[in-house]
Parts: structure tokens; C-alpha cells; sequence
């Protein structure tokens, strides 16, 4: 059995369509949003019995789309591979046959070396990001649309302290990080500041001199016209 081997990407399909099924719905989607490896959150036996059902039912759903069966009773008539059409009473794993009990033993013991292996490590790490890449669109087209207001944008672009995601020391270093690079950002805008006020001021006092300078031009020039009325007076 490839399983997490397959060069066909096989295992995607029941990652996607199967196993997804098997560990419902909002366990699927926690885990997509905590980015964890599938194997910690879904166990070895869940893996083995999606694989079970896909065995079990594989051959009756292929008769079915190929002969494009839609009668009920014409379904029911196609047997599974491992489960029996009637109870035979109150006994334990009642409807399936012996054969499927110990093909299912037989699937978590595959399903746990599979896991333990290099690429079955390296499997898990890919579909995550993979899933959480084909997730973001949806997840940014869900999300409230940024620009509604100052404050709506500034509560989006806060990253709150989740311990699911960051221990407690990586918290601490990031905010230790934020403090710094803000209070760098107001050493800096205070200098910017400082310097814009110094250069008005020096404006300031080159207008100031511009200003006694033309008025004591103009006071040279009303003088030296009046010294030259009198003189030719």
C-alpha cells in the first residue's frame, strides 16, 4: 500500500474527500485554522477506517457511476467488500465480516509506520500548506473588508496572543520586539520633528534678514537721493 507514497497525489483525494468525512466537520476545519500536522489532531485509527470505507465501497461505487445505476434496489444489490447486507444479531462490529476486522487491523498498522516515515512526515508538512494556501481566498473574502472605518482597520491588523500558535516566550519576544520598534518610530518622528521646527526657525531668521537687509538698502538709497538733492540745490 503507497498510501502517503503515491506519486499520483492519490492520497490528497482521500485527505480531501474521505478522511475529512470521517473526523467531521468542525474538527476538519480547526484543524486548517491551528496549522497543525494532521497526524497530531486525527488518530491512527481514524485514518485506518477512512481507508476501510474506501475498500470497502470502492468497487460498488465505480459499478454504479460506470452503469450510471440510479435505482435504490438496484444498488442495494451490488455487494461492498467487507460489510454484510443484513445484522446478524447484537454481536460486537455488527455488519461487518471478519475480513474487514483484520484488514482494518491491517490499516493502522500501515497507517502508523507510514506516518513515522520521512515522507510520510514530509506529506503531512506539504498538505498543510498547500490546504492553508487554497484556504486564504476564502478566508480573506469571509473576513470583514478592511477600510471601514480607522479603528476597523487597526483591530485587523493586531495580532492577538494565541497559545495554540506561539508560546508564551515567543509572545513575550515579539512584544519586547514591537515596544523597541516603537519606540524607535517615536525617537525618530521627535527628531523629525525637532529638525522641522529648527529649519523653519532658520528660515524664519533668513526672512528676518532678508528683511533688514532690503530696508537698510532701501534707507541707503532714500539717503544718498536726499544728500544728492541738497547738493545740486
Amino acid at each position: 500500500m503507497e498510501m502517503r507514497e503515491n506519486k499520483n497525489d492519490g492520497y490528497y483525494f482521500f485527505y480531501d474527500c474521505i478522511l475529512r468525512c470521517v473526523v467531521g466537520r468542525i474538527k476538519w476545519k480547526r484543524i486548517i485554522r491551528e496549522n497543525r500536522p494532521i497526524s497530531e489532531l486525527v488518530s491512527c485509527s481514524d485514518e485506518a477506517f477512512g481507508l476501510l470505507v474506501l475498500e470497502n465501497g470502492w468497487n460498488k461505487w465505480k459499478q454504479i457511476h460506470d452503469q450510471q445505476i440510479v435505482d435504490a434496489k438496484a444498488k442495494k444489490q451490488i455487494k461492498s467488500k467487507y460489510t454484510n447486507d443484513e445484522r446478524e444479531g447484537n454481536s460486537s462490529f455488527d455488519g461487518w465480516k471478519s475480513t474487514g476486522l483484520q484488514r482494518y487491523n491491517e490499516l493502522v498498522y500501515h497507517v502508523i509506520k507510514n506516518r513515522k516515515s520521512k515522507r510520510g512526515k514530509s506529506f503531512d508538512k506539504n498538505y498543510n500548506e498547500d490546504l492553508i494556501n487554497s484556504c486564504a481566498v476564502i478566508w480573506k473574502r469571509k473576513s470583514r473588508a478592511k477600510g471601514q472605518g480607522e479603528d476597523v482597520q487597526k483591530r485587523e491588523e493586531i495580532c492577538l496572543f494565541d497559545p495554540l500558535k506561539e508560546s508564551e516566550d515567543e509572545f513575550t519576544k515579539r512584544m519586547d520586539t514591537c515596544e523597541q520598534m516603537n519606540q524607535e518610530n517615536n525617537h525618530n518622528n521627535s527628531n523629525n520633528i525637532n529638525n522641522r521646527k529648527r529649519y523653519e526657525a532658520y528660515e524664519d531668521e533668513e526672512d528676518s534678514e532678508e528683511e533688514e537687509i532690503s530696508e537698510a538698502r532701501s534707507y541707503a538709497k532714500r539717503a544718498r537721493h536726499r544728500s544728492l538733492h541738497h547738493t545740486a540745490v
